[in-house]
């Protein structure tokens, strides 16, 4: 994901939906992971879910890239990333929500030897 309130509103739709499922799917633990998070709120991510739960880790693209968490079976790429795009008619740069290329999603989930799902 891209940012800090994309993960934070989907975190509350996790969180909603957790509270709806059927007893049989267990629990889920939902935690978001970015970069002004405070790091002892960060540091959750690496603690191993209750048993029998299930623990759902929200990550930025650049927290996705830049840490190794074990126990993942499956990771849910959007396929979007944050860019900064500098455009010559106008005197500054904005950052802009672009498409990765699927080929570059492909090659992450081979070397982390996991399941890939993008959206």
């Amino acid at each position: 994901m891209t940012g800090q309130e994309e993960i934070e509103a989907l975190a509350r739709t996790c969180r909603d939906i957790a509270r709806h499922l059927p007893d049989s799917c267990g629990p889920m633990v939902v935690i978001p992971l970015y970069a002004s998070l405070p790091p002892a709120q960060q540091l959750r991510v690496f603690q191993p879910a209750p048993k029998g739960c299930r623990k759902v880790i929200l990550a930025t693209n650049i927290a996705e890239t830049s840490v190794t968490i074990s126990g993942i079976k499956f990771v849910i790429d959007t396929g979007m990333v944050k860019a900064k795009r500098f455009n010559p008619g106008e005197t500054f740069q904005t950052r802009t929500r672009f498409h990765i290329i699927k080929v570059l999603l492909l090659c992450f989930s081979f070397s982390a030897n996991i399941n890939l799902v993008s959206l």
